[in-house]
């Protein structure tokens, strides 16, 4: 491959990256450990409105396992009063290209999302 090669691969990276950042697409890097240890690694493109949606079911699905909150010391009441409290505090999503066009939007999903797995929405 020659030099001006080269540079035409990176000036199309470039592009294609800012192409993505700009639509509202980011990348996600995932570790987990196999059963052995060792840690694997994936990559993938999401946006953050689905990210944000992820963090929701995870937490739904934790307290429908009964597991503890991952935030010590609070209940499961504490943790989802606290974070539609702090959703509040801003008008809508602090991120660009997003489904929600205000907070309380965004608060409304959460407690959809978790009537529909037949939990109390605590507000």
């Amino acid at each position: 491959m020659n030099i001006c090669h080269h540079f035409e691969l990176g000036i199309a990276i470039t592009v294609s990256c800012l192409a993505l950042s700009l639509s509202g697409c980011m990348p996600v890097v995932e570790y987990s450990p196999d059963s052995s240890g060792r840690h694997h690694y994936s990559f993938r493109m999401s946006t953050e409105d689905a990210e944000w949606k992820r963090d929701v079911e995870r937490r739904i699905q934790a307290e429908v396992a009964g597991q503890p909150p991952d935030i010590k010391g609070e209940t499961w009441p504490q943790l989802w009063r606290n974070w539609y409290a702090g959703i509040r505090k801003y008008p809508g999503p602090v991120w660009k290209h997003s489904q929600f066009k205000t907070s309380e939007d965004m608060v409304r999903y959460m407690k959809e999302q978790r009537k529909a797995h037949g939990l109390p929405t605590y507000e």
